[in-house]
C-alpha cells in the first residue's frame, strides 16, 4: 500500500518538476516584459516632464502676456480719463464764463427794470400827489361853498340853486 501511495507522489513531483523546468523561460519572458513597461514609464515620463515644462513656459509667457496687456489698457485708461479731465474742466470753464455773462446780463436787466419801476412808482407818486392836491383844492372849494351856504342860511336866505 505504501507502493500505491508512492506512484501518485511520484506521478505529482514529476508534474511540479515539469512546471518548474518551464519556470526559468518564463521568468526570462516576464523579465523582458517588465523591462518594455519599464521603458515605457521612463519614456511616458519623459514625455509629462517635457509637456508640463512646455505648459509652464506657455503660461509663463501668458502671464507676460496679460501683464504688458493689462499695462497698456491702464495706461489707455489713464490717458483717456486725463483727456476726459480736460475736457470737463473745459467745459466747465465754458459754462462758467457763460453763467457768469448770463448772470451779469441778468443783474443789468434787473437793475434796469429796478429804475423803470422807481421812475413808473416816481411818477405815480407825483401823479397820486397832483391828484391830492387837485381834490384838496376842490375840497376847499365845497368847503367854502358850504361856509357859503351855512353863512346865507344863517341869515336867513336860503341858497340858490
Amino acid at each position: 500500500m505504501a507502493d500505491l501511495d508512492l506512484v501518485p507522489r511520484v506521478e505529482k513531483l514529476e508534474e511540479t518538476v515539469d512546471s518548474l523546468r518551464d519556470l526559468p523561460e518564463r521568468a526570462t519572458g516576464l523579465e523582458v516584459r517588465m523591462g518594455n513597461v519599464e521603458t515605457q514609464i521612463v519614456h511616458l515620463r519623459d514625455e509629462m516632464h517635457s509637456a508640463f515644462s512646455a505648459m509652464r513656459g506657455d503660461m509663463t509667457a501668458t502671464k507676460v502676456e496679460l501683464k504688458e496687456e493689462i499695462g497698456a489698457v491702464r495706461t489707455e485708461l489713464k490717458e483717456e480719463i486725463g483727456a476726459l479731465r480736460t475736457e470737463l474742466k473745459g467745459e466747465i470753464g465754458t459754462l462758467r464764463v457763460e453763467l457768469k455773462g448770463e448772470i451779469v446780463a441778468v443783474r443789468v436787466e434787473i437793475a434796469a427794470q429796478g429804475a423803470e419801476l422807481r421812475e413808473d412808482i416816481a411818477d405815480l407818486s407825483r401823479d397820486l400827489s397832483a391828484r391830492i392836491l387837485d381834490v384838496g383844492t376842490q375840497l376847499q372849494v365845497q368847503i367854502e361853498a358850504l361856509h357859503s351856504v351855512i353863512a346865507t342860511t344863517r341869515e336867513g336866505n336860503p341858497p340858490a340853486n
